[in-house]
């Protein structure tokens, strides 16, 4: 569009000189000189500063149409990417679940196995401890009742012991007494027969 100005503007200058030289008055001279001088030259300038704009034009077109396509190819690369980090964050944290879930269950599983067998071991305990408990007392009783009977026994014995050291021993005072008597009724029958 700028071009089109200013080949537009190029034809008219090119076409003013032409009317210019026709138009202008004598004072007029030294522009009409310079004109005749610079103005091929001029309008070889403008060609060139056109061509040169118009490549530029060309240039600055191509090389937006290069830095869109890769932006455009650089946000479709950052949005892939985007999504394929989604993808594997939201992949991970659901297998992250997953493995916390599993475990939980496990640790409720071992809690649940541990309390069994905890609940199992005090049973055992108790039964345990309620059966030695009875077999101490049976013991215990059967000790008491050995030891009723062995005192029984031993006091029967030192009752039969002492019963027959009584015994003895009044067969040795009797034994004694009759000793004595004998003894006096000889004192008695000697002194008789010394008397006589």
């Amino acid at each position: 569009m700028s071009t089109s100005k200013k080949t537009s503007k190029k034809d008219q200058q090119s076409d003013q000189p032409e009317a210019s030289e026709e138009a202008l008055p004598e004072g007029g001279e030294l522009d009409r000189v310079r004109n005749i001088l610079f103005g091929a030259q001029s309008r070889d300038f403008e060609r060139r500063f056109e061509r040169l704009e118009e490549h530029l034009d060309r240039e600055m077109t191509a090389l937006k149409d290069t830095v869109n396509r890769r932006l455009d190819a650089l946000e479709t690369y950052a949005k892939e990417e985007d999504e394929a980090l989604r993808k594997r964050l939201s992949t991970e944290q659901e297998q992250r679940k997953d493995a916390i879930d599993e475990l939980a269950g496990d640790l409720k599983k071992l809690t649940k196995t541990v309390k069994e067998h905890r609940s199992e071991l005090e049973e055992q305990l108790t039964e345990s401890e309620s059966t030695l408990r009875s077999r101490l007392l049976d013991q215990s009783k059967e000790l008491s009742q050995d030891l009723q009977t062995k005192y029984e026994a031993l006091r029967e014995q030192i009752e039969a012991a002492s019963t027959e050291l009584r015994d003895d021993k009044m067969d040795r005072l009797a034994l004694a007494d009759l000793l004595e008597t004998m003894s006096m009724h000889l004192r008695d029958g000697f002194a008789a027969s010394e008397d006589a």
